[in-house]
């Protein structure tokens, strides 16, 4: 809960993804250059520990111990690392934000809105443009089905149980249907929910602690880096099942750090090892109105017994 210090002192940690070019430190200067300071605002550029750039040595770059995930899995891993930091961070701040270095905005802004929107205080939800809706294959590690709304997954039930009904027991219906409904369909695929999307998505401290206190997520970042690439996967790009090292493998397609906790944030589950047999999240949410406000309320975690 906030209290009159954290009021007084930083409430916001907003992390910055970035990286080691000369492209990302041309951002990175544009971004110093309009930045209004805040005294209730943290702000961070977040590098990995062993991709240090000539700019590693200001007050404003955070140097994070990630493992190498390369560009496949390397935002979600640097977020998850920021995440850490943010919650451990004394006096303890309010509200954690990610966001990509290709994107601008005002700190101070999001904090007053954030704040307006925290009444009373200690809320659980998130701030961002929930416009996309998205389902996740837990295996894969990669979204599906995309839309504005539910509105594609609905008409791919409703137009294929019929279909099914009719085949011969030997052909398959991802066979037979378009891949803009296949990947609504496929088996290991969870959703669909909206998401608050890059490049800017902020969490109340509440879901961010829950995001963080969650067993899969440890376990899903050392899938991610290790067993992914190393078993065979089917990829929701066509339905099609690839032995590791095939082009079209889905270990070779990034892990979209905010469409991971966009499912995690609505309580679903979303872990490769949930799946294997670990302890299940619990399902999805209730979907939100369709306006999809720009900042989405989500309950509050039951008290302990």
């Amino acid at each position: 809960m906030p209290t009159a210090a954290s009021e007084a002192g930083p409430s916001l940690a907003v992390g910055i993804l970035s990286f080691s070019s000369p492209t990302a430190r041309a951002r990175r200067d544009f971004f110093r250059a309009l930045l209004r300071p805040s005294p209730h605002v943290i702000l961070r550029f977040l590098l990995p520990r062993h991709m240090p750039d000539t700019d590693a040595q200001s007050p404003d770059v955070l140097l994070l111990p990630v493992a190498d995930g390369a560009r496949t899995v390397g935002t979600f891993l640097l977020t998850n690392a920021f995440f850490r930091h943010a919650l451990a961070l004394q006096p303890r701040v309010d509200y954690i934000c990610r966001a990509d270095d290709d994107s601008l905005f005002d700190p101070p802004t999001v904090l007053a809105e954030m704040r307006a929107f925290d009444i009373p205080r200690g809320r659980s939800f998130v701030y961002g443009p929930f416009h996309e809706w998205f389902m996740w294959s837990p295996s894969a590690m990669m979204p599906a089905c995309f839309d504005y709304s539910r509105h594609r997954f609905h008409v791919s039930i409703t137009e294929n149980l019929a279909r099914q009904s009719k085949m011969p027991s030997n052909q398959s219906l991802l066979d037979a249907i378009p891949r803009f409904q296949r990947e609504c369909l496929l088996s290991d695929t969870t959703g669909p929910y909206p998401f608050a999307k890059g490049p800017l998505v902020a969490y109340s401290r509440p879901v961010a602690e829950r995001l963080l206190a969650m067993p899969q997520l440890v376990l899903d970042e050392t899938y991610a880096l290790r067993e992914r690439g190393q078993r065979g996967l089917r990829s929701v790009l066509n339905g099609h099942f690839y032995r590791p090292g095939q082009f079209l493998h889905p270990h070779k397609t990034p892990v979209w750090d905010d469409i991971y906790y966009g499912c995690a944030a609505r309580g679903d589950s979303n872990s490769a090892h949930s799946k294997a047999g670990a302890a299940d999240a619990p399902g999805c949410l209730p979907n939100p109105s369709p306006s999809h406000p720009p900042m989405h309320t989500l309950p509050s975690p039951p008290p302990p017994p």
